[in-house]
């Protein structure tokens, strides 16, 4: 210990710490330096302390782990005190990693919730009900987890919350809401999915899943395809992602309903990211719309899901009156030329 102590630049200290890994021992003095510089104020040294740390004092050293984490700043120590503790951690600590969850830094938050997570169902549903109960938790970092380990009482929990409006004011809570019960596809979550699209007709959100690339339309560029679905109402986003088989037929309802037409219209062009097959009979009748923009819509669909069987269809938009329909068949049609195959 006298050696490592001598050494004056704590990255070095770090780095010669790491090289030696599990091979220091666990004698008291090795646990007090150990322990000692997990609260240096060298990033660097920290880092590589954590596993070692994890290593020699194993159960035991679980509440000092916690308390590292709750002051840490560094992402990557964050990382690394996150992954020890779910190593370590068991149903009894479940109280202590809750208190954890009370700190600022929102990436510490997560990094608690993550470890509560890998308790076991029965020990992360109580703790994250009451987290809930609380009021002084991340609720969207929550239901990501609740709805990812699919714990039942979650989803009721979820509902409630959304139904009864202790969200109403709060759109990114909501729009974890929407996706944790997507993720948990449960017919009454999914009703009120289809309620929210009226209910909160302004929420919006970007969701990569749903952009479309061309690659070479302007010299090689790939280029995001313009009036495509990037911007989307979450809980639409979270209803396709729930019934993307049968999610036709949700086009259906949603354009019968009191949706805005923006979402109607995202409704009808997520239709390009389904299997062809069913979504055919649906995209062809509304490529025979008399209402320009549902028209739009579908004619954007086919083109973006290169969905040749129905060109004949937008090609008849080429002769339409309205300019947007004219425009939108020429360049699916473009698209399904060079890309379709």
């Amino acid at each position: 210990m006298a050696g490592l102590r001598g050494i004056k630049d704590p990255e070095r200290r770090g780095v010669i710490l790491g090289a030696l890994g599990n091979g220091l021992g666990t004698s008291a003095p090795v646990l007090a330096f150990l322990s000692e510089s997990l609260r240096s104020e060298s990033p660097k040294l920290r880092y590589f302390v954590v596993p070692i740390f994890a290593a020699a004092r194993g159960r035991e050293g679980v509440r000092e782990l916690c308390d590292a984490l709750r002051i840490e700043e560094d992402e990557g120590v964050i990382d690394r005190l996150k992954r020890q503790l779910a190593g370590l951690a068991t149903p009894a600590d479940a109280d202590l990693l809750a208190a954890g969850t009370e700190v600022e830094n929102p990436t510490v938050r997560e990094a608690f919730v993550h470890v509560i997570g890998g308790l076991g169902p029965e020990a992360a549903s109580q703790t994250f009900l009451k987290l809930l109960d609380s009021g002084r938790v991340d609720r969207e970092v929550v239901y990501r987890h609740l709805a990812a380990s699919r714990i039942d009482a979650g989803h009721d929990r979820i509902l409630a919350a959304l139904e009864g409006g202790s969200l109403d004011s709060d759109s990114s809570a909501r729009t974890a809401a929407f996706r944790a019960l997507g993720a948990y596809g449960r017919d009454a979550g999914l009703a009120a999915l289809r309620a929210a699209l009226a209910r909160w007709p302004s929420d919006v959100v970007r969701d990569s899943s749903f952009e479309i690339y061309d690659q070479g339309l302007n010299g090689g560029v790939a280029e995001s395809r313009d009036g495509f679905v990037d911007v989307l109402h979450p809980a639409l986003a979270a209803l396709f992602t729930a019934t993307r088989n049968s999610f036709p037929a949700e086009v259906s309802s949603i354009l019968r309903g009191t949706a805005s037409e923006k979402t109607k219209g995202d409704a009808i062009r997520l239709l390009a990211f389904v299997d062809a097959a069913a979504a055919n009979e649906t995209l062809s009748a509304l490529l025979v719309s008399a209402d320009p923009g549902t028209r739009v819509a579908a004619i954007q669909a086919v083109g973006a899901g290169l969905m040749t069987e129905l060109a004949p269809l937008v090609r008849a938009g080429m002769r339409s009156a309205d300019a947007r329909v004219r425009s939108a068949a020429t360049t699916a049609l473009l698209r399904m030329e060079r890309f379709g195959g």
